[in-house]
């Protein structure tokens, strides 16, 4: 069992959107240490709403029928688990306990209003990809989206002190810059999903009846309509909501087959820098220079689009490894 840093307190000023930016920071930072800490956290948030369903002094008669209506919940979410093992979709026990969580937050807590949707004013740019091809958009901070055709994206992530925000509508992969400082947040017509530096990929609006996002590394948490915590996904999950009934469903995936076969997208697992310009070179057909190599044998994950330009994935690994690189040269195919 992880050593958990955070008090009941604590945890119920972060339901009740109470807590300070150096806590909700610091939180967010501990659920992406590992799984362990994920199950944990969904332990204590549990452990947090029963506590308040006891200890509230205005709850009436009714608490039994509404007890009843979670127990049944809670059974059907396990039986819904146990079916849909057949058919290659499950659901982690962490997802039931949140599940479980979550109805007894809405059933015995006050309504509690999300936190204030941002206006129009507030999103400084927008993007639509008229394209018949995904395209590439730098947001300003080092975060690159991919964005399907059709799709467009609100956003500003350079003008804001404490937060990085995007509305989607329609479908992209979105590989953010670490910020800790500035948590990254995609909205869509749904749900949010909450990051401070991943790779993860969402489809929603449109045509989309539901929201599907795609965790490739990292971990994000996913928000419901009204801004409760539903679950914190792990690498290789995908995250299926439903708003008509506000069910949520996970499933594994490949992630990185995922975004290969969607946009286009060569992903390297721990790869050195000569194996990453060795992979440029050959799709791209050029000679790569390195202009001021830095000492270290550091490993990257790293991924570019077969749709990118060399010059801007150079940029981005240059950011990301304080590596200088030179094209020197186009290789005839």
């Amino acid at each position: 069992m992880p050593n958990n840093p955070f008090s009941n307190e604590l945890i119920e000023r972060y339901v009740n959107h109470a807590t300070t930016e150096e806590e909700e920071r610091a939180i967010l930072e501990w659920l992406e240490e590992d799984e362990e800490n994920r199950k944990a956290f969904s332990d204590l948030l549990l452990n947090v709403s029963l506590r308040s369903m006891i200890t509230d002094p205005g709850l009436d008669d009714g608490k039994e029928k509404s007890l009843d209506l979670l127990r049944l919940r809670i059974d059907r979410d396990i039986y819904t688990t146990t079916t849909r093992r057949n058919r290659n979709v499950w659901v982690t026990p962490f997802c039931v306990l949140a599940a479980a969580c979550m109805a007894l937050l809405l059933v015995f807590t006050p309504f509690l209003p999300s936190q204030e949707t941002p206006g129009a004013e507030e999103y400084r740019y927008s993007y639509t990809n008229t394209a018949q091809t995904v395209a590439s958009v730098d947001l300003g901070d080092h975060t690159r989206v991919r964005l399907k055709p059709g799709s467009s994206i609100l956003y500003d992530v350079t003008g804001l002190k404490d937060r990085r925000l995007v509305k989607l509508c329609g479908e992209a992969f979105f590989d953010v810059a670490k910020d800790s400082l500035r948590p990254f947040t995609v909205k869509t017509g749904d749900i949010s999903v909450e990051v401070l530096g991943t790779a993860f990929s969402v489809r929603s609006g449109g045509s989309f009846p539901k929201t599907e996002v795609v965790l490739e590394r990292g971990s994000v948490r996913i928000l419901s309509p009204e801004g409760f915590p539903m679950v914190t996904m792990s690498p290789d999950q995908k995250a299926v909501f439903d708003l008509a009934d506000g069910g949520l469903r996970m499933e594994t995936v490949n992630a990185v087959a995922y975004a290969a076969e969607h946009y286009r997208l060569i992903t390297l697992n721990n790869a050195s820098i000569a194996e990453i310009v060795k992979s440029i070179e050959d799709n791209f057909g050029v000679d790569i220079a390195v202009v001021r190599p830095v000492s270290g044998s550091r490993r990257f994950v790293f991924s570019y689009s077969a749709t990118d330009s060399v010059a801007d994935i150079l940029s981005i690994l240059e950011f990301v490894s304080g590596v200088r690189f030179e094209i020197r040269s186009t290789t005839s195919n």
